[in-house]
């Protein structure tokens, strides 16, 4: 092979890697706002089961620490899942005697999740599988995971994890307003 020879190949997969890296991000990280999507169902849907395998509240809330709930903190950070039969939701304290029975660490650094009015800022089952607040009120919102890469297309960007009024959790992939704000609407 001749230099001349060497320097075209050389061209030509530089050109070739040039159009693929662009895609390559846009699977990365559409493939981090479909893991963070999984994960937050799955820790929802263990919390169910582990209210209905234990006829008592479980609660799942954010945490930053993995060891009590935090006010501040924000899905993202994290969560933890708990027995929580004294109801305390999203007030579990670092003194408490709660079993915590999972920790999920933080999600990736692009993934955004935000809810509506349904969804206070804990997630709570009862020992029957339905969904409650503390006070009693069955709980019915919606999770919406976004990711902020600028890879991903718009109409991809994010995903809502609803949960009916009976405690069901479905994925509901988005096409239209699939903003992050602050706070969705109810």
């Amino acid at each position: 092979m001749t230099l001349v020879e060497l320097l075209v190949t050389m061209a030509i997969l530089g050109i070739l890697l040039g159009l693929a890296i662009p895609n390559f991000q846009s699977v990365i990280a559409a493939n981090a706002l479909r893991t963070a999507t999984n994960d937050l169902m799955a820790g929802i849907a263990q919390t169910r089961a582990l209210a209905i395998r234990t006829g008592k509240r479980a609660t799942m809330c954010p945490s930053l620490s993995g060891t009590y709930c935090d006010q501040s903190a924000t899905w993202q950070d994290g969560w933890i899942i708990f027995s929580d039969p004294s109801k305390r939701g999203g007030a579990l304290a670092a003194t408490d005697a709660a079993v915590i029975t999972a920790y999920h660490p933080s999600l990736a650094s692009s993934i955004i999740v935000v809810s509506n009015d349904g969804i206070p800022g804990y997630i709570s089952y009862g020992g029957d599988g339905q969904g409650k607040k503390i006070n009693g009120e069955v709980m019915a919102g919606t999770l919406r995971v976004c990711t902020t890469a600028s890879a991903v297309l718009d109409a991809e960007r994010a995903r809502n994890l609803v949960m009916n009024f009976v405690g069901r959790i479905s994925n509901r992939k988005i096409s239209t307003d699939a903003s992050c704000n602050a706070r969705m609407a109810a």
